[in-house]
């Protein structure tokens, strides 16, 4: 008998690495992550009355600019002057010869992307130029340093605080009860995970106790021959 119980818990000592290797496989994914840039893009649009079927482009379009940024520019900044200077019609030109989304000295017309992210770096440049002072670089984007230029940027800096304090409410309202749900969901999520994880893992043990067993009986019947 101890010749069994010795020959059973060389198998089960063999067999539990394999158990622990089938323990670590058990993965949890990952919750995906929100993209904020991408909701204050669309959100920002929707405020300001972009056009439905376009809205998504756009949102994806405004999202890769401000991450391409190296000022840090806000999607609300970025819709405000898109909205002041084409109204978001991508194939606008204006009678100084500006065009695109973002009325720029040459655009596709056809790739806002492309469009929106080129005039995303010429209002980098101009607050380069203007030290950081918002109003002269979107004067200096409109124009230069001129009354009427300063006008339009005044207009466009009303609207971009307008913008930047709805965008920031209706995210808000939206993001604390999604906390409370995704804290809840979570929780319940791990719980759940690792009960499975649990069951899984005795029943794997008691799978090998039993193929353990079996060797070890076998294994005696063959040393008692």
């Amino acid at each position: 008998m101890s010749t069994r119980i010795l020959l059973l818990m060389v198998f089960i000592t063999l067999l539990f690495p394999l158990a622990l290797s089938f323990e670590r496989n058990l993965l949890i994914p990952e919750v995906e992550k929100r993209d904020s840039l991408m909701e204050a893009s669309r959100y920002s649009l929707l405020h300001r009355g972009a056009p439905e079927d376009q809205i998504d482009t756009l949102s994806r379009a405004v999202t890769n600019a401000c991450k391409a940024s190296n000022r840090q520019i806000s999607p609300a900044l970025v819709v405000s002057l898109m909205y002041t200077e084409s109204g978001f019609k991508k194939n606008a030109v204006s009678s100084d010869g500006y065009m695109g989304l973002m009325q720029t000295p040459w655009a596709s017309t056809k790739w806002p992307d492309v469009d929106i992210l080129l005039g995303v770096r010429i209002l980098e440049e101009k607050l380069r130029i203007a030290n950081n002072n918002l109003q002269l670089a979107l004067a200096l984007y409109k124009g230069g340093d001129n009354r009427l230029a300063h006008r339009r940027a005044r207009e466009t800096l009303r609207i971009y605080h307008d913008l930047s304090k709805a965008v920031e409410k209706k995210i808000s309202l939206i993001e604390f009860p999604q906390r409370a749900n995704e804290g809840v969901m979570i929780s319940g999520f791990l719980k759940s995970g690792a009960e499975i994880k649990l069951q899984l893992v005795m029943a794997y043990a008691l799978v090998i106790l039993i193929i353990g067993a079996a060797f070890g009986f076998w294994g005696a019947k063959l040393w008692d021959k």
